[in-house]
This record gives C-alpha cells, sequence and structure tokens, in this order.
C-alpha cells in the first residue's frame, strides 16, 4: 500500500506517538506527507502545546502540519463541522484514530467523529491500539494489518514520547513498555519490530 498524504487524528497530544509513532518514523523517512490533529489539551496549555511542537520535530513533521483545535469549547456538531474542514483542507489517502472500544471517553469521541466525517470520503481507514495507561478493554484488540518498522522507528518512537515531558514523570515504565510491545508484534509478524492496526477500510490508489 502506498501511503501518500496520512492524516493522524487524536483527542490528546502524546496519544499518536504512543498509537504509531514508529510508523510516523517509517514514513517520514520514505519522505511521506503526514499531517497531525490534537483535538483536547487537557490542562497546562501552553506546555502541552510547546510539547506536542518538540515531539513532531523527531519526525521532521513541520510545525503547519500540526493542527490543534479546542473541543472542550465545540458542541458535538461544531466538532464534527471542524473535522470535516480539515479533512476538506488535507485531503488524506489514509486516515489513523483512536480505537473505537478504547476506554477513554475522549478517545471514544474522536473515533465517533472521524468516522462519522469519513463514511463518504475516499480514504483508508485504521484505528491504532488502545495506549496501556487505558488499562484492559471490555472487547479485545484484534489487529489485522501490521506496520513492520526498524531500530531507528523504535527510537524515534520512545523519544518522541520522551518530549512530553509532563506525562513521562507519571508514566516512567512507559519507554520500556513501548519497546516491549513493538518486539511482541513484531515477533508475531515475524520481524523485529512491529506496530499493529484495525483496517476499517482500505482502498488501494
Amino acid at each position: 500500500m502506498i501511503f501518500e498524504t496520512t492524516l493522524c487524528i487524536a483527542a490528546h497530544p502524546d496519544d499518536i506517538e504512543l498509537g504509531m509513532g514508529g510508523t510516523l518514523s517509517l514514513l517520514r523517512k520514505k519522505n511521506k506527507t503526514v499531517y497531525i490533529i490534537i483535538n483536547y489539551i487537557p490542562s497546562s496549555k501552553k506546555k502541552r502545546i510547546h510539547e506536542i511542537y518538540d515531539s513532531m520535530k523527531i519526525y521532521n513533521i513541520p510545525n503547519e502540519n500540526i493542527i490543534i483545535n479546542d473541543f472542550y469549547k465545540l458542541n458535538n456538531r461544531e466538532q464534527i463541522k471542524c473535522i470535516d474542514e480539515c479533512l476538506d483542507k488535507v485531503m488524506p489517502t489514509q486516515v489513523f484514530t483512536h480505537y473505537k472500544n478504547d476506554t477513554h471517553q475522549e478517545h471514544r469521541n474522536i473515533f465517533d467523529i472521524v468516522n462519522i466525517c469519513c463514511r463518504r470520503r475516499k480514504l483508508s481507514l485504521f484505528m491504532w491500539e488502545n495506549n496501556v495507561i487505558g488499562g484492559l478493554l471490555l472487547k479485545p484488540f484484534h489487529p489485522n494489518y501490521f506496520i513492520q518498522l526498524d531500530d531507528k522507528n523504535i527510537n524515534d518512537k520512545i523519544n518522541s514520547w520522551l518530549c512530553h515531558k509532563s506525562q513521562n514523570k507519571k508514566y516512567p515504565d512507559l519507554r520500556s513498555i513501548i519497546l516491549k510491545k513493538a518486539e511482541l508484534w513484531g515477533f508475531k509478524c515475524i520481524t523485529n519490530y512491529a506496530e499493529a492496526f484495525i483496517s476499517i477500510r482500505i482502498i488501494y490508489q
């Protein structure tokens, strides 16, 4: 599959890095275009936004490709309109977002909005894995799409997570868990490292 223009839509500042940071690294090293959208900044807004930009520098994603919304100030219809307008602007060939059965309400809300906005668009749609902070899922994540990664991709993923200093201080063990999960999916794919996704729709373009 050729990933020409990828749009990653997340609830919070560090969600994309945890969900698909290795894939971001892979795409950028292949000179693919990547956009990201962050929709909720829970606290310490200026600090968290600064961490977003620092993190995306790891992947050489330009600032103009980073869209930050404030969904706390928007009702549901306004949120849908906002994402629709972003999709019109970016015109992605594929979109990645949260798992529909995530344990976090704001993660699930983003999935629902993205799914609504993408239903009549010609693009591929994927869900990344629920991050380990979220705990156990009522409905397990059963991936059907895997992206093979190398050492550099995993290092970029870890280093991008470390840019979120306000968060990694809270979860000091997450660095090793990132590596272990990449090794686990890699083992299942007969390679060193991988990230896992569920495809809702794949369109080969």
